[in-house]
């Protein structure tokens, strides 16, 4: 099996190189440049959905916590 190749310019979502990049904010400003970002979009002659798509990048910051080691009773 080789490398489907194709005009039409598909981009296989499944690939780790287009997947979503996310950009993380705190979380009180996420909001703002949400929307910020999908009036930009709209400005540029975007549809709605391509606005919504484009604001949805944007997330807050997570706190990752390292999971506790779990101690065996004995």
């Amino acid at each position: 099996m080789g490398k489907v190749k194709n005009n039409w310019g598909f981009k296989d979502p499944n690939r780790k190189s287009n997947r979503m990049k996310s950009i993380e904010m705190p979380e009180q400003k996420f909001i703002e440049a949400r929307h910020k970002k999908y009036d930009e979009v709209i400005a540029k002659g975007g549809s709605q959905m391509q606005g919504l798509i484009a604001a949805w990048e944007i997330i807050p910051n997570i706190n990752k916590r390292q999971p506790t080691k779990r101690r065996s009773k004995k």
